[in-house]
C-alpha cells in the first residue's frame, strides 16, 4: 500500500479514497467577514438601512445616502445621536444640533446640515413607520415590507394610499416654508 522513504509514507498513486477532494474541479468561495461588524449594533444600523430604503422605495422617491463635509453621513448614526439628546422636537428647541454634530465627528458649523437631512430623510420615515399598521399582519407598514410578504395588487395599493395620506408636513417648519 505504501512505501517507506526516510521519515514519511508515501501512497501509491492507484491508491484513491473515495472522501478524496478532486482537485482538478474543486472551487470554493471564500466568505468575506468583517471583524470590526460583528456586534449587536452592525446588525441594527443593517436593519435600519434596509427598512429605510425601503420607505423610501415604497414613496416612489429614490434614497441617495446624502455627504457632508465629503463624507457619506450615516443615518442610523444620525438617528441614535438624535435619540441620545432627546427627540427631534426637544434638540430642535434646545439648539443641540451642533452638539449632535460633535457626536457624529463633524465640525459643529455642520448641525444646520444634519438638521436639514434629519427632517428630509429620518424624520417621516419614523414617524409613518410605527404608525401604519399593516392590513396583513397588523404589525407596522416597513415591518411587513422587511420581511418580505406577499401582498395582493388591492393590499399594495391600500398600503401606499394609506403611505402618502399619512405622510403629513412635519411640526417644525424650516424659515423658508414657514407657513401658517
Amino acid at each position: 500500500m505504501s512505501k517507506k522513504r526516510m521519515n514519511c509514507m508515501q501512497m501509491r498513486e492507484s491508491f484513491k479514497p473515495p472522501f478524496a477532494i478532486d482537485l482538478d474541479s474543486f472551487e470554493f468561495m471564500p466568505r468575506d467577514q468583517r471583524l470590526n461588524e460583528i456586534d449587536a449594533t452592525a446588525k441594527a444600523r443593517m436593519v435600519f438601512a434596509q427598512r429605510h430604503s425601503r420607505f423610501w422605495e415604497m414613496q416612489g422617491t429614490p434614497f441617495v445616502l446624502p455627504t457632508i463635509d465629503k463624507r457619506h453621513l450615516d443615518i442610523f448614526a444620525l438617528y441614535k445621536a438624535v435619540d441620545i439628546l432627546g427627540d427631534v422636537e426637544a434638540v430642535t428647541k434646545e439648539k443641540k444640533w451642533g452638539q449632535v454634530a460633535k457626536l457624529m465627528g463633524y465640525a459643529m458649523s455642520h448641525g444646520n446640515a444634519l438638521k436639514n437631512v434629519y427632517m428630509k430623510w429620518v424624520e417621516p420615515y419614523l414617524r409613518i413607520s410605527h404608525k401604519i399598521k399593516c392590513p396583513v399582519t397588523g404589525r407596522s407598514i416597513v415591518h411587513a415590507f422587511s420581511k418580505n410578504i406577499a401582498f395582493s395588487r388591492d393590499e399594495r395599493i391600500e398600503i401606499l394610499t394609506m403611505l402618502r395620506q399619512g405622510l403629513k408636513p412635519t411640526k417644525i417648519w424650516n424659515r423658508r416654508n414657514d407657513r401658517p
